[in-house]
């Protein structure tokens, strides 16, 4: 079942809310970590639309509906469809018409009974206020909320890491991105093990937050007190 946008931005914000932190991060940016995040899965584990070729034996090209030139790409092409041991044929066999959505098999034309099963790559769909636009899976959910959260709490940590306080509610405050580095970091972790298959490991994370953070400032040799004096 597909989530709405709300949904989506909800869930993200109660990522944050768990983490104490949602009250520093602009709601506005929400929005913009959801897309963001979807940016991010698509690549790494793109929706996968399987188009089908009916053959009548003069058919030998099919249009692929969710093409994108220069992102898609063709995953697999099984021909002849529905064979007990799947056969699937090699790159050299079909290509997509460069700058068209149209797929067409080299070296066959299927017969009448005959089909072709072209899986391709595709972006994975931002969502709407209609559930079924999304497409991502259930299992899924909270690892990309997550990466969107993760998204949203590294960019607000070099901001604070490039100033030592800031007003807050007419309070000065110490800004300390350490904290924020580390959940930026755990809630990649939970996206990188459901979604990517790499196992969690918080190792070295205050050592990689203070290396960030001094990325971040834009020298190595600097590390001004006031940026570790406290949290919020």
């Amino acid at each position: 079942m597909g989530h709405t946008r709300q949904q989506w931005e909800d869930r993200i914000r109660a990522r944050l809310g768990d983490l104490g932190v949602v009250q520093v991060v602009p709601a506005t940016r929400i929005p913009f970590a959801l897309e963001t995040a979807f940016a991010v899965v698509s690549g790494d584990r793109p929706y996968e639309i399987v188009g089908t070729l009916t053959g009548n034996g003069v058919l030998y090209d099919l249009t692929l509906t969710s093409w994108e030139d220069r992102w898609s790409r063709v995953i697999r092409v099984e021909y002849p469809a529905g064979e007990k041991e799947p056969v699937y044929l090699e790159g050299r066999d079909y290509l997509v018409l460069p700058g068209t959505t149209t797929f067409r098999l080299r070296n066959a034309v299927p017969a009448t009974g005959e089909s072709a099963k072209v899986t391709y790559a595709a972006r994975w769909p931002v969502p709407t206020d209609t559930a079924s636009v999304d497409k991502i899976p259930t299992p899924w959910f909270e690892a990309v909320a997550a990466l969107a959260a993760s998204d949203l709490l590294r960019t607000t940590a070099v901001e604070w890491a490039r100033q030592s306080s800031a007003q807050v509610a007419g309070f000065t405050v110490d800004r300390d991105p350490t904290p924020l580095f580390s959940a930026a970091k755990a809630l990649r972790g939970l996206y990188d093990e459901i979604v990517l298959g790499i196992p969690e490991d918080a190792a070295g994370t205050a050592a990689e937050s203070r290396s960030e953070i001094a990325y971040a400032i834009d020298d190595q040799d600097v590390f001004p007190d006031t940026l570790f004096r406290g949290r919020i």
